[in-house]
């Protein structure tokens, strides 16, 4: 959905990066202009040969010190990382690269009131199609399953919907 969002909101050229295959199909269904797996290729060389100078800002959903460190070096100059995934730990950042590279690290970790309804109101009205994320289907009988699959974070698993 971010992707979409993005777009609507005026991002030139997305680029998804995981390392499922699955989620990458995934982000190219909703907009990613490029997909790049984190597991099979060196990111941050890629994206500056794509960019040139880095992205000028990058989610991190993960929630990794690998993953965070890697937004971080990807950002271009006076770029911004938003760290969205849960950390449970502490972490090192590198700092360094952050001060002298004049680059932003923000944290979101829920959304507001107005987020939802403008969500809500885009979904509505059909410029957000949501069913490319809907992988799962489970009843309210089988929702310690759903959530164990979630927690596993089995590829195939984006969105489970309960149906009541």
């Amino acid at each position: 959905m971010l992707f979409r969002l993005q777009k609507k909101f005026g991002a030139a050229k997305i680029i998804g990066v995981d390392i499922s295959h699955f989620k990458l199909w995934v982000a190219k269904e909703y907009g990613a202009d490029q997909v790049i797996n984190f597991a099979e290729a060196n990111i941050t060389e890629l994206i500056r040969s794509i960019t040139e100078d880095g992205v000028d800002i990058m989610f991190d959903f993960v929630g990794k010190e690998e993953t965070i460190a890697k937004a971080i070096e990807t950002v271009k100059r006076g770029g911004r990382v938003v760290l969205v995934g849960l950390i449970n730990k502490p972490i090192l950042l590198p700092v360094p690269e952050l001060l002298y590279h004049e680059k932003q690290l923000l944290t979101s970790i829920d959304h507001t009131r107005k987020d939802l309804v403008e969500v809500l109101d885009m979904i509505s009205k059909g410029e957000i199609d949501l069913s490319h994320s809907i992988t799962h289907f489970t009843s309210l009988e089988n929702l310690k399953e759903a959530i164990n699959m979630f927690k596993a974070r089995k590829e195939d698993v984006i969105r489970i919907v309960i149906k009541f």
